[in-house]
C-alpha cells in the first residue's frame, strides 16, 4: 500500500500560480490543485475576444535578463510567439520621446529655451547630487536624482500623480527602481552615441533596449500552455472558485473554504500556495490574525485599472507598440497588432486604452458609453482616429491592478509577510501575493523556485527585509 501524496492547493491561476503548478507536476511528488476565482486563467496576463479581435489586459509581453527563464518561455510556447524589440514612447508638447526617458535624447529635441533650462538642471544635479540609489526614499527623490528637477517637473511629476493618485513625494521610490533603467551619466552617453546599452548595469536594472516575446494569439496563450502542461501531468486547474476562508490550526494552514456554482466547499491541504492579493489572504484567515496584522492588511492597497478595448477600422494608428500620454484621460495606448499581427483581422487594429483611478471615482462609475466617448474624443484630438473608425468596444476592470507603494508601506508589508512566513506550510508568491510591483518573468521564476524548494523538502529560507525582484516568496 502506497502512502497518499501531499495535497498542494494553489490559490490563483495567474502566471505565478500556474508556474508553481507546472513545475510541481513535473516531479509527480504532489497532488496539485489550482483554484481560480475567474472563469479563465492568466490573471492580469489574460486575453479577451471582441468579435474576431483579441485584446489583452495590457498587453503583457514577456522578457527577462535570465536566460533560463527565456528558455522556459520558449519551451512552453513551442515557437508560437514573436520576438521583437520594445518600442515605446511618451508624448510631450507634440513630440515623442523614447520611454523610459533618455535625458540626452530629450534635451536634443526640446525647444532650445526648455532644453537649456533642463540641461543646466540635469548637469547641476549630476555635479551636486551624490545620493546613492539605495538611499532614495521617495519617487520624487528618484526622478530628481536621475533626471534633475526640471525634467522631473516636465515629464514625471504630474503624470505620476495622475497614474497613482499620489504625489511623487508621497510615493516610495521602491516601486520604480526595478521598472526604469538607472540614468548614470556614462550609461546614458554611451547609449546616445552608440545606440547600445553599456554592460555595467546592475542585474536588476531594466535594459535601455529590450527584446520582448509575445504569444501570437494574445498573452493568455502562455498561461493557457502552463495550464495544459499542468493537467497533462495530473494536476487540476479549477475555474470560477472563489476562496472565502483559510483555516489555520496549530500554526498551520489545514483547509480552504470556497464557493462555486454548486455552493460552499471545504478542501483540506498539506501545503497552501497563495498568489491572491496579500491583504485579502490575511483577511480570510480563520480564526483572524492579531489586530495589528489586520490593520496592516487594511493599510496596503492596489491601484485599480480600467482597460478600454477598441477595435478600429484602420490597419494602424501609430508606428509604435505603446505610447504614454501625459494630458489625456488615458495613461497609455497600446496597439495589439504591433505585438502580433494575428490579434486583429487584416486592415484593422486593436487599441487598449489604460486608465487608473480609485473604485467609485467618477471615471470608475461613469456610464461606459460616456467613458468610451471621452476616450475616443481624446484619440480624435491626437489625430489618431475618428469616432466612425470604431467598429466595436468593451471595458475591462481589475481592482487589484498595481500595488501602491506609499511612503512607509514597508512596515505593513513586512508584518504581513512575517505572518505568512511563520506558517510553515503556507507560501505567498507573485505580484499580488507578495505585494511586489514586478513583471511577468518574476512570477514565472517565483513559481519555479517554490516548486524547487518544496521538492527539496527544505524549511523556509529567512524572510528578506528588502522588497526586490529577488524576493520571490514568503
Amino acid at each position: 500500500m502506497t502512502s497518499q501524496k501531499p495535497r498542494v492547493l494553489i490559490l490563483g491561476a495567474g502566471v505565478t500560480g500556474l508556474s508553481a503548478a507546472y513545475h510541481l507536476t513535473r516531479q509527480d511528488n504532489y497532488q496539485v490543485t489550482v483554484l481560480e476565482k475567474a472563469d479563465r486563467v492568466g490573471g492580469l496576463a489574460s486575453s479577451f475576444k471582441l468579435g474576431p479581435a483579441i485584446f489583452d489586459f495590457g498587453p503583457h509581453a514577456f522578457h527577462s535578463q535570465q536566460p533560463y527563464i527565456i528558455d522556459f518561455f520558449q519551451k512552453v510556447m513551442d515557437g508560437d510567439y514573436n520576438e521583437i524589440e520594445k518600442d515605446v514612447a511618451i508624448k510631450f508638447q507634440g513630440e515623442f520621446y523614447p520611454y523610459p526617458l533618455n535625458p540626452v535624447q530629450a534635451l536634443r529635441r526640446m525647444p532650445l529655451s526648455v532644453s537649456m533650462r533642463c540641461g543646466i538642471s540635469y548637469f547641476w544635479n549630476l555635479l551636486t547630487n551624490f545620493k546613492s540609489m539605495e538611499s532614495l526614499k521617495t519617487s520624487e527623490e528618484f526622478f530628481v536624482r536621475n533626471f534633475g528637477w526640471e525634467l522631473y517637473r516636465i515629464f514625471f511629476e504630474k503624470y505620476t500623480e495622475k497614474v497613482w493618485g499620489i504625489h511623487p513625494r508621497d510615493l516610495s521610490a521602491k516601486f520604480i527602481k526595478n521598472r526604469l533603467p538607472s540614468a548614470n551619466l556614462l550609461r546614458i552617453f554611451w547609449s546616445s552615441l552608440t545606440g547600445r546599452d553599456i554592460r555595467i548595469r546592475k542585474a536588476h536594472e531594466v535594459p535601455l533596449k529590450l527584446r520582448i516575446f509575445y504569444p501570437k494569439e494574445g498573452s493568455i496563450q502562455f498561461p493557457d500552455a502552463l495550464r495544459q502542461g499542468t493537467e497533462q501531468k495530473g494536476g487540476q486547474v479549477l475555474l470560477s472558485r472563489e476562496v472565502t476562508g483559510i483555516e489555520i490550526s496549530n500554526g498551520r494552514a489545514i483547509a480552504v473554504r470556497l464557493n462555486d456554482k454548486e455552493g460552499e466547499h471545504r478542501l483540506e491541504c498539506d501545503i497552501l500556495i497563495s498568489t491572491i492579493p496579500l491583504p485579502e489572504l490575511i483577511q480570510k484567515f480563520i480564526p483572524p490574525p492579531a489586530p495589528q496584522v489586520l490593520v496592516s492588511a487594511q493599510e496596503l492597497g492596489f491601484r485599480p485599472i480600467l482597460i478600454a478595448c477598441l477595435w478600429i477600422n484602420k490597419p494602424t494608428i501609430f508606428p509604435r507598440q505603446t505610447i504614454y500620454y501625459t494630458n489625456r484621460i488615458f495613461n497609455r495606448l497600446a496597439q495589439m497588432n504591433s505585438y502580433s499581427a494575428t490579434t486583429t483581422p487584416a486592415g484593422t487594429c486593436g487599441i487598449t486604452a489604460e486608465l487608473t483611478c480609485r473604485v467609485k471615482d467618477p471615471i470608475w462609475i461613469m456610464p461606459e458609453q460616456e467613458l468610451i466617448a471621452k476616450i475616443v474624443a481624446d484619440m480624435e484630438a491626437e489625430h489618431l482616429i475618428t469616432k466612425e473608425d470604431v467598429k466595436e468596444w468593451m471595458i475591462l476592470r481589475n481592482v487589484h491592478g498595481y500595488p501602491i507603494y506609499e511612503v512607509g508601506f514597508e512596515e505593513h508589508l513586512q508584518r504581513l509577510r512575517k505572518t505568512i512566513h511563520d506558517i510553515p506550510n503556507l507560501y505567498a508568491a507573485g505580484r499580488q501575493g507578495m505585494f511586489n510591483y514586478a513583471q511577468m518573468h518574476y512570477g514565472v521564476n517565483a513559481g519555479r523556485m517554490i516548486a524547487d524548494h518544496l521538492n527539496k523538502g527544505e524549511a523556509k529560507p529567512a524572510l528578506s527585509v528588502e522588497d526586490t525582484e529577488e524576493t520571490y516568496f514568503a
